[in-house]
């Protein structure tokens, strides 16, 4: 099951920036769905983020006190099973739970039990394994007129030149399964044709019937590439000569590293689940070309880590700034 992110979603769109201001559930927490683990600045209000699913809190990207944009993933939620959510909470909860465990108890007994057959066909013993003597009919002696009958024609035995008759020219006798004999007759083991699920069927979004609207992955695409580049491009101020400002970099670029790195792997995977299904070769290389563009964009922040890493100094990144702009005036508007 897929790490789920803790992001700002579409209700947050009216401004340009928020601020952290205080992660209520630190990391490697336990959380609900629906449950508050962070709060945002909102102006002069406190807005709330809820947890979108029960589990554990695996990362935090944006530290308190940090700026972040709409739609910015803040953090990662990695799922519980379902039934701890479905058992917690209620009494309707509860007896599904209980439900659920049952139906696995008499599932599990059910396959553990000798199995008896449904149809058992009557036995017969023969005469001498039941010790009874067979009944014999008497038979009245032959009368006078039957003695004078003329005696029964005797036929030569046949000869070694008489071929007798082949066990091929004998009907073959197929044995009959007495588990697949019911009281109406025999059951026909033939097997029977199989439907087959019904194909995604194709329309314009999705001409190849993948399941995949390529439309909607590309404007996705388009929106994750934008908000990676106007971040990059907002960072470039703090990118001076020297070593990595240890302030700046725990409230700001950490957290934006953490956010362009999250956009550009869920663009590799839309491009590599796109590239798979889809054959319109314009499509797949306009998503590789975006890729390779917020990977420069993201190259900085990346090499900055390193550089902070082993306390060494970085250099200016004017180049990769300036076609991190390039690119972000190229894309789209939204619509």
């Amino acid at each position: 099951m897929s790490d789920r992110p803790i992001q700002l979603d579409a209700s947050f769109d009216a401004r340009a920036h928020y601020t952290i201001l205080v992660w209520l559930r630190p990391r490697d927490a336990i959380v609900h769905i629906g449950e508050p683990v962070a709060v945002v600045v909102d102006g002069a209000l406190q807005r709330v983020i809820s947890a979108p699913c029960s589990g554990r809190i695996v990362s935090v990207y944006a530290d308190e006190g940090a700026r972040v944009l709409p739609r910015t993933i803040i953090g990662m939620i990695r799922p519980n099973l379902v039934i701890p959510d479905l058992i917690s909470g209620s009494r309707t909860g509860v007896v599904a739970g209980a439900v659920i465990v049952l139906t696995v108890a008499l599932v599990t007994f059910a396959n553990t039990a000798p199995h008896v057959p449904l149809i058992q066909l009557p036995t017969f013993s023969l005469p001498e394994q039941t010790g009874i003597a067979p009944s014999v009919t008497p038979v009245a002696a032959p009368s006078s007129e039957a003695t004078d009958a003329p005696e029964a024609t005797a036929y030569p035995e046949p000869s070694s030149d008489t071929p007798a008759d082949s066990a091929a020219d004998q009907p073959a006798v197929v044995p009959i399964d007495p588990a697949m004999v019911t009281p109406e007759g025999p059951i026909d083991a033939t097997p029977q044709p199989v439907d087959e699920l019904p194909l995604v069927e194709p329309t314009s979004a999705d001409p190849y019937g993948s399941g995949i609207d390529i439309d909607i992955e590309r404007l996705n695409v388009i929106n994750m590439a934008r908000q990676a580049a106007q971040i990059a491009v907002g960072s470039a101020q703090y990118f001076t000569p020297g070593t990595v400002d240890e302030s700046l970099w725990s409230s700001t670029l950490e957290a934006n590293l953490f956010t362009i790195k999250g956009n550009y792997d869920q663009i590799a995977e839309i491009s590599r689940v796109v590239s798979n299904v889809a054959l319109q070769p314009e499509v797949i290389d306009e998503l590789d070309r975006i890729q390779a563009e917020v990977g420069n964009c993201l190259e900085p922040f990346q090499i900055a880590e390193k550089a902070r890493e082993n306390g060494s100094e970085i250099s200016g990144f004017k180049p990769q700034f300036t076609q991190c702009q390039q690119f972000l005036d190229s894309l789209p508007q939204q619509s």
